[in-house]
This record gives C-alpha cells, structure tokens and sequence, in this order.
C-alpha cells in the first residue's frame, strides 16, 4: 500500500497575497460586466489531445524525471467506489505507465523529455514548461505555485482577446 501523497502546504502570506491578486483582478472584470470562470484542468495525459489542449486558454506543464514521477505514483491508493483501495501492481510504472506518457509527451520536447526543451510545436501551442521536483531547477511546491500565478495573472491578455 501507500498513503495519500503530501506535497505540504503554502506559506499562509503567500496564500493572502495571490487572494488578493486574483480578488482584484476578479473584481475588475467585474466591473467591465465580465465574470471569470476558473477552471482547472489537471492530468496525466493532458497535452496528449490537441483538442483538448486547444480548449484551454493557459498550458502550463510541471516536468518531473521518470524516478520522481515513479516515486510518487507508486506512493498512491485508490479509493474504489465499493470504499476498498487499489494499488498500481510493482510492473504497472515500468510496462504501462511510464511508456505510455513518453507517448503522449514525446511531441512536446525536442530530444529527451526529461532534459529536452519544448519543441516549436509545444511552443506554437504556447505551452509554459515549469521544472519540478529533480529536474535542474528543482523548483519547490511554493515556487511552482508563484509561476503558474504569475503566468495565469500575465495570460490575462488571451482572455481579454475571446
């Protein structure tokens, strides 16, 4: 078994400061009679779909190497619908999961996607690539969070061109 995966949590201050940042920028909107709809979209196989990533007005991905990917999703547990849990098989990670998302983001990175950067299709797609947990920025949970709002706060312009 595992047990439900704990990336920590955000610094309080940080938490009041982007709040506020989103409450004014909400509030703005508001003010031209426009209301914000946020949606997060979250998943494994995301960009894998043009359609899909096409639907979405900010792509962010959060690359992580294949040892840290594996370390966590083998830490996981399913809850079923019956109330019992499953987990991954030892052989899942190596014989299914990971090939199959080297499929579906080997499109995304020139060379590697461990170390690649993005390839011109990723970058006409206008994908945001953040580097996690053991990659060579290493960027913290918090500091991920920083970049994903700014890059959301900054996309603002594509919303206003819809």
């Amino acid at each position: 078994g595992g047990s439900p995966q704990n990336f920590g949590k955000l610094p309080d201050n940080m938490v009041v400061e982007w709040s506020q940042r989103f409450h004014e920028l909400d509030k703005e909107y508001r003010s031209q009679g426009i209301q914000l709809k946020w949606c997060i979209v979250e998943g494994w196989h995301l960009y894998y779909d043009s359609e899909v990533a096409e639907a979405l007005d900010l792509r962010l991905l959060i690359r992580c190497p294949g040892n840290v990917l594996k370390e966590r999703k083998e830490k996981r547990v399913y809850k079923q619908k019956d109330g019992s849990f499953w987990a991954d098989p030892p052989y899942y990670w190596d014989d299914f999961s990971y090939p199959a998302y080297v499929r579906s983001h080997s499109h995304l990175f020139r060379g590697e996607i461990e170390t690649g950067p993005l390839s011109a299709e990723a970058e006409s797609a206008g994908v945001i690539l953040l580097e996690g947990e053991g990659t060579r920025q290493n960027l913290s949970c918090s500091e991920l969070f920083q970049h994903a709002a700014t890059a959301i706060l900054l996309g603002k312009s594509k919303l206003e061109s819809k």
